[in-house]
């Protein structure tokens, strides 16, 4: 086994604190891992006194097992663990804590979603943006911020105040926590039970932690109260791959280090085993852009060149099209698809590329549930017409069409059971009745009757073009850069399958039971499309698709970055010049995820919109149809 001369002196170090800087495809694990190894059989530390730290499962398991791999299963008792399970642990065994008292991320979903349809917001992917609030409550805690003075970048402002209250009121009245608590709880309870921090220092002698950019203010208190005299903390990141900030991770913690520990040694793991040369140049030309980092000199020892290709299609088909004939010839030249990734901003962005590749007859794998037409917003309000038409009143239904089409309707005057005759009661004797939004109303309570009378396709027909969803659904796409196209073609199919149902009821319980079906399927998949299972999954010669932030910590021979334009990457959100570099860097590891071939698109036209370039584009130097 041979390391390179700064991995060599990371392993071999033993005592007080110190910092690895390690770039992308620098050999990180195997450095952790055999620095682990090297203070068992080299240095007589016992394996009991050793805490290795990370920030997910799935990284915590790697560790460990290439640890027990490469040191022939010897070393049983070194304690990995994530930053939550850890705090979970401690807390579990001080306060009697059960497994109970976590709050589950289902019931966290819940309680958003129940609040966000009492308000007046759009949205395009509901799913996300129920991510971007639980990050915000996540970075409120986790940088112990005041709710009354923080204004989120999500919703409105005031919104998301009431969001986080109910959100915590609700999980107090259940006797929940959740992971941020648990921080919160643990850095009050070390200052003030010493005997139990003292037990803690006297237990993990040795503290190793991992992807250390990603650490937050609360964090980094709990590992300043677990460290003893000494101070054996060795910590390994790399600052450029900071990506987590919208949710409290502050990369000025790592960038301070040799501030805070002032007889820290620090070593930089500069040599790139991953990438091609020409893909580690470009992304150091970009990243040198950012001007809060560490200085580094990331290079690879292989002087062979990779492929990047820089295109801008004419629009989105000429992208999807460019996509699935490149990935033919790839596949041609004798690349397996399991080697191939597909990146976006977005989920949803990624999802109109997996239907495309999957229409070809093209196999894919993803991290998202990609639900059949059944399941699409356009069919669910088509069928919340429909059920009220058959008498359904319950507020959950009409939050989903009364402002589908624009009615002017403000959502929290929704009773539940609703009653339009109230609703409109409520408009009439304002002080200032508002004439419009009672017409409105008026025209709400015909068109239901309307479709009680019609079959299933009229009704259908009578809601796109009679009601005006189809209008609604031109206007939504505009204003929101939706796909269009793909909202329609959903619209189309369900429209086509009601033919087949002359009763509505008839109709609406084939559908609801499709979707039943889908749901337990997709349940059933774990993140794999076209019917692979779990068990399937290492063998599933598949594409690959992620966000840029799911991308981190993987590696592909060929990496497709799609969508690099303007308001996309960096996000149309990045104001200030800290979120501009969070975006760059974002943008630096998607681009060091590629091994042989990397390619970049930036559409010029989208959704009925001119989009330029991403400003990254220039920083790098790439040309219009450029291969290099």
């Amino acid at each position: 086994m041979s390391f390179n001369e700064a991995q060599k002196r990371a392993i071999e170090f033993n005592k007080g604190p110190c910092l690895v800087i390690a770039g992308p495809g620098s050999g990180k694990t195997f450095t952790l891992t055999n620095r682990i190894k090297n203070l068992i059989n080299n240095h007589d530390v016992s394996p009991q006194n050793i805490l290795v730290i990370t920030f997910n499962k799935s990284a915590a398991i790697q560790i460990k097992e290439r640890f027990y791999k490469e040191n022939n299963n010897q070393g049983i008792g070194v304690f990995f663990a994530t930053f939550h399970s850890l705090f979970f642990t401690i807390l579990k065994h001080a306060n009697n804590l059960t497994n109970d008292a976590v709050i589950t991320l289902n019931l966290q979903r819940s309680i958003i979603r129940k609040e966000i349809l009492k308000y007046e917001l759009e949205y395009d992917n509901e799913d996300e943006l129920i991510d971007l609030v639980l990050a915000e409550i996540s970075k409120i805690k986790n940088d112990n911020l005041d709710i009354n003075n923080y204004k989120s970048k999500t919703i409105p402002e005031q919104t998301f105040k009431n969001i986080f209250r109910v959100y915590e009121f609700e999980k107090k009245r259940r006797g929940l926590l959740d992971f941020d608590d648990f921080a919160l709880k643990l850095v009050y309870l070390l200052k003030e039970n010493e005997e139990l921090r003292q037990s803690l220092i006297k237990r993990f002698k040795y503290l190793l932690i991992d992807e250390f950019q990603d650490i937050n203010k609360v964090q980094f208190e709990v590992i300043m109260q677990l460290l003893g005299e000494e101070c054996n903390l060795f910590v390994v990141g790399d600052d450029d791959q900071s990506i987590y900030g919208f949710r409290g991770s502050k990369p000025e913690i790592m960038l301070s280090f040799l501030d805070i520990f002032s007889k820290a040694s620090k070593f930089e793991l500069n040599i790139n085993y991953r990438s091609e040369s020409n893909i580690v140049e470009l992304a150091n030309k970009l990243i040198a852009h950012n001007k809060v980092r560490f200085e580094k000199n990331l290079h690879t020892l292989e002087r062979s060149k990779g492929i990047i290709t820089y295109l801008r299609p004419k629009d989105q088909k000429e992208e999807r099209e460019f996509l699935v004939s490149e990935i033919v010839k790839l596949r041609e030249q004798g690349i397996n698809y399991r080697d191939i990734a597909i990146f976006s901003r977005t989920n949803e962005l990624n999802k109109v590329f997996v239907r495309e590749l999957m229409a070809m007859g093209i196999k894919c794998k993803n991290d998202f549930k990609m639900s059949s037409f059944y399941n699409s917003n356009v069919v669910e309000e088509v069928l919340a017409y429909l059920e009220i038409a058959l008498g359904d009143r319950t507020r959950e239904k009409f939050l989903k069409i009364i402002n589908k089409p624009m009615r002017y309707i403000t959502r929290s005057y929704l009773a539940s059971p609703v009653s339009l005759i109230s609703l409109k009661e409520i408009y009439e004797k304002a002080e200032r009745p508002n004439y419009t939004v009672i017409k409105n109303i008026d025209s709400l309570i015909f068109d239901i009757n309307m479709l009680k009378k019609m079959t299933s396709f009229a009704a259908i027909n009578y809601i796109r073009k009679g009601i005006g969803l189809e209008d609604y659904i031109e206007e939504y796409a505009r204003k929101n850069k939706a796909n269009k196209e793909l909202i329609l073609e959903d619209l189309e199919k369900i429209t086509e399958l009601s033919k087949e149902f002359t009763k509505i009821s008839d109709f609406v319980a084939f559908v609801r039971e499709r979707q039943k079906e889908n749901g337990e399927a997709a349940s059933d998949e774990t993140g794999v499309s076209a019917g692979v299972k779990d068990k399937d999954y290492s063998n599933f010669d598949g594409i690959n698709f992620y966000t840029l932030h799911r991308s981190k910590g993987l590696e592909f021979k060929v990496v497709f970055i799609m969508d690099v334009c303007e308001e996309i990457i960096p996000l149309n959100k990045a104001t200030f010049e800290e979120e501009i570099e969070e975006e760059r860097r974002l943008f630096y590891v998607g681009i060091t995820r590629a091994k042989k071939h990397l390619y970049i698109l930036s559409p010029k036209h989208r959704y009925n919109k001119d989009y330029l370039p991403s400003r990254f584009i220039e920083e790098i130097g790439l040309e219009e149809n450029q291969l290099l």
